[in-house]
This record gives C-alpha cells, structure tokens and sequence, in this order.
C-alpha cells in the first residue's frame, strides 16, 4: 500500500476562527492518524505555530488565503495527496481528492453582509469546483449543512455535521472582581456581528445600570467592517471600553469575571464565542438567528438580534436577576461540556481515514 499523505491547508493559523479550529483540531487529529504523512501549507512571512510545526512537513505557499490569486494559483504539493481545507477557499486547479470543513456559508446567502456580489461568485466558484471533484464536506451545524444542501448543485453531497469544541482552559479561567461590573461582546467588528444594535442597547441603559461594556475587537488588517459601529463605540467611552490584542489568559479572565457576554450576530455557522463563555461559567444573552439557537439550546437568553429594546430589556433582566444570571452560568456548563475538541478531532479523523482510504 502507498504512503498515506494529508495536505492541510494551515495558512489560515493566525485568524480568529478559523485559527482556533486548526490549533486545536490539527494536533488532536494527528494523534488519531499514525503513520500518515502530514504536510502543512503556510504562508512564508506567517511561520506555522510550534503545535501545528511539529505534525509534519511545513511547505510554504506564497499565496494569501481568501486572495484572487488564489483563484489560479497552483498548490506546491503532490495531486496524489487528500487535500483539508479547513475553509471554502479550496484550491480552483487541485486534482486530487478534497476535504472541507464548511464554517458557514455567510458570502453565498447574506452577500449584503458578506462582501457583496462579486465575493458571493467566488466563494460559489470554490464550491462547485469542492463538489465537482466530490469533496466530503465537514459542516461545524446541522444548520450549516442545511445552507448547504439548499444550494441546487450540493444536494447530494456527503456532508456529515462535526461540531467544534471547547478548549480546557475555558472550563476553569480566573476570575476577578470589577467595579464597575461590566458586560462583554468578543468578536470581529464585521456587519454581521450586529455590534450597532448592541452599542444601542447599550445607550439606552447607561443612565439606569452602573455596568459598562467591553469590546474584545480588533479591526486591524479587515478589508470590510462597521465603521459607524467603532465610530460609535468611541464615542461613547469611558462607559464603553475597546480592548485589542490580549493575551489568551487575559481574555479567558475578562469573559470570565463579566455579568455577561452579549452576543448580537445576525447570522452564526456555528457561534463558538458564547459557547466558549458558557464553558467558563458567564451568562450569555445572545441573537437568536442561525446556530446559535441549535448550539446554544436554552442555556443562552436568546433575543431578536433586530430588536434593540428586546436587546436592551435582556441586559437589564440579566443584570438585575441574580438567579437568572445562575441558571443561566449552571445550564451554560452543563451544555458547553459536551463540544469538546477530542470528540470533533475523532469524527473528523474517522472522515479523513475513510477519504484517504478512498484514493489510497
């Protein structure tokens, strides 16, 4: 029998999301996998973190990710090899065998919202050529797999529902007491994270709450997001304070010691950022739209992320309630212990050893 080789596409290390599903999922999955050949795709001015470095052979690709020269570029490595793209951007001129863990498929059904018309015929490009070369899709929902299979040309493909998981440490952060108490949104500030309904939440309870709000954002190196947004959230500091660049344990530890996570998205193939806060023990107030209602279940307050009065009457029930806001934490950890990266790095690897077998 040949040698088993597997090509990740991991140039994608340093981002948010997607970032955090290969540090965590790559070295759990080549724990399952002995004796296959791993090769790993970075970019060369982003070396490949030491977890990710040590599976493999690191092969530099001199293409950014999501880039239109990705469009044509053809990938350094052997055809013969099963390709794992942990996003859309599947190689347009790869001939061998794929697999794709589908995150979400914003671009294709809210282009208002994911980077226009022009953006929605690239990332269908990417996906039809995924199905054309019968690629096995890895859908992080059951909702995103629908999204999915409503797209006329991916009804039939093999796309099999793997959830992500929870790192460890958010099970246990440190904590610390704030004065003023405080509510937190984490995320990128993009059009789809809803963060102006949350700022005008916010506006509307700052003269009846002592609570401030937190934003764990960053917008440095975005092509796209909501300017009127930060406009807006500058405008209104002190009470509201934007934090940039922390440290993991210091943002374990402000998610932690907050009276809540405020999570406003308008759309979510999955929602791992108040899945992560559950873990931790932190109430979550959260838009009821794509997954989240399917991840989060009824361990979130969950709110009409359109409405901003229904937004801002949750944070006031959460502040105001403290056996809501201990429900909340209990039924939080009791869900987010069952997302757990072992349990998404076994199914995806039993994936990944049937693909492989399949060109082997």
């Amino acid at each position: 029998m040949s040698e088993q080789r597997l090509v990740i596409d991991a140039r994608m290390h340093a981002h948010s999301g997607i970032g955090t599903y290969l540090r965590h999922s790559v070295p759990a999955v080549a724990e399952r996998l002995p004796g296959v050949r791993f090769e790993l795709l970075h970019c060369p001015g982003a070396p490949l973190p030491t977890e990710l470095a040590r599976l493999g052979t690191a092969v530099p690709w001199n293409v950014a990710p999501l880039s239109a020269h990705e469009l044509f570029a053809r990938p350094p490595v052997d055809a013969g090899s099963l390709w794992w793209s942990p996003h859309f951007n599947v190689p347009l001129r790869w001939r061998g065998r794929l697999l794709v863990t589908l995150h979400d498929l914003l671009p294709v059904i809210r282009p208002d919202l994911g980077g226009g018309r022009l953006r929605r015929r690239i990332v269908l490009a990417w996906l039809r050529r995924a199905v054309a070369r019968n690629a096995v899709f890895l859908c992080v929902s059951a909702f995103t797999q629908s999204e999915l299979r409503q797209l006329a040309f991916a009804r039939d493909v093999r796309a099999t529902v793997v959830p992500l998981g929870v790192a460890e440490a958010w099970r246990d952060p440190p904590r610390a007491e704030s004065s003023p108490p405080y509510f937190v949104y984490v995320g990128l500030p993009k059009r789809h994270k809803n963060l102006a309904t949350l700022l005008a939440a916010y506006a509307r309870l700052t003269s009846t709450l002592p609570h401030d709000l937190v934003l764990i954002t960053d917008w440095s190196g975005l092509r796209s997001y909501d300017r009127d947004a930060i406009a807006m959230a500058q405008r209104m500091s002190p009470r509201v304070r934007i934090r940039s660049d922390l440290p993991v344990a210091d943002l374990m530890s402000t998610v932690a010691s907050a009276t809540a996570l405020v999570h406003p998205s308008v759309y979510e193939g999955f929602g791992l950022t108040p899945l992560e806060a559950m873990a931790a023990g932190t109430p979550v107030i959260a838009g009821r739209a794509g997954s989240v209602p399917e991840v989060c279940g009824d361990a979130a307050l969950l709110f009409d992320p359109l409405d901003v009065d229904g937004l801002a009457a949750a944070m006031l029930r959460v502040a105001s309630d403290v056996e809501l806001r201990s429900g909340l934490a209990a039924r939080g950890r009791a869900r987010a212990a069952f997302y757990t990266w072992s349990a998404c790095a076994a199914r995806t690897s039993a994936e990944l050893r049937a693909a492989m077998t399949d060109t082997a």
